[in-house]
């Protein structure tokens, strides 16, 4: 007879974590660096079907921080290639938030946008942060958005 497990139950798969929290199973688990390049990739408008030679026609700039997953092999093997299709990542000082464009949205989303500061479950937290970032976006669209010719001159 085997011994008796001693573990208090066995080990949930992500698919069951996920459902925990009530969202999908590729919505968990590590970050790891094939989600900053898969995501770098999306971000440059790269089409799933691209060949190697995919190459974007306006030059993007990405600005990552040094986060240990920003800077590893897997996306220092993918810069030659993001290069290559017309992306630059230009790293930001260390330790220097100041220089990232997202600290101040962050905290304004963190500190002014969020209606609650405790959550139960991942994905309530997850949609309050999304409907945070689409009001937030929504309020710089009007705010940078085309006057329109309200002032014409009659003639």
């Amino acid at each position: 007879m085997p011994p008796k497990s001693r573990a208090r139950k066995p080990r949930a798969t992500p698919a069951e974590r996920a459902a925990t929290h009530g969202l999908t199973a590729d919505q968990v688990g590590p970050i790891d660096a094939a989600r900053p390049v898969a995501f770098r990739w999306q971000v440059a408008g790269r089409p799933a079907d691209a060949g190697p030679t995919w190459r974007r026609e306006r030059p993007l700039v990405i600005a990552p921080d040094n986060y240990s997953v920003h800077t590893s092999q897997a996306v220092a093997a993918a810069r030659p290639l993001l290069a290559a299709a017309n992306v630059e990542l230009v790293y930001l000082a260390r330790y220097c938030p100041e220089q990232s464009a997202i600290e101040p949205l962050r905290n304004d989303v963190k500190q002014h946008r969020l209606p609650l500061s405790s959550f139960g479950q991942v994905a309530a937290l997850k949609q309050a942060v999304d409907d945070a970032l689409a009001r937030k976006a929504r309020h710089f669209r009007q705010a940078h958005a085309k006057p329109t010719n309200l002032h014409r001159p009659a003639t």
